[in-house]
């Protein structure tokens, strides 16, 4: 998969006027967290049987990394995206219907 990051604050939204974009490849074979610092995306191990927020914090290196996303993996083979904004906001945990 590929990420892309801008350092302006655009009030959450893509800013298709930045010219100081930052571009990673990462891939994964199991379920991850997807972690921002700065403009850096890295992949954390995720566990589905631990609590997610608990999770975020061991993973976080300093006070400016977010957890963007969770791919998890249902169902052996089958990869989803869930948000991981969700997850901390709310504490819900999302069901994903074949």
């Amino acid at each position: 998969m590929k990420g892309i990051t801008w350092s302006r604050d655009s009030h959450g939204l893509f800013d298709y006027e930045s010219r100081h974009l930052t571009k990673k490849s990462l891939r994964t074979d199991e379920a991850v967290m997807i972690m921002r610092t700065n403009n850096e995306l890295r992949t954390v191990p995720y566990n589905m049987n631990l609590e997610f927020n608990k999770q975020v914090q061991a993973s976080q290196a300093d006070e400016e990394d977010r957890c963007l996303l969770k791919i998890v993996n249902h169902h052996d083979s089958t990869f989803y995206l869930e948000s991981a904004a969700l997850s901390q906001d709310q504490n819900l945990k999302m069901d994903v219907v074949p």
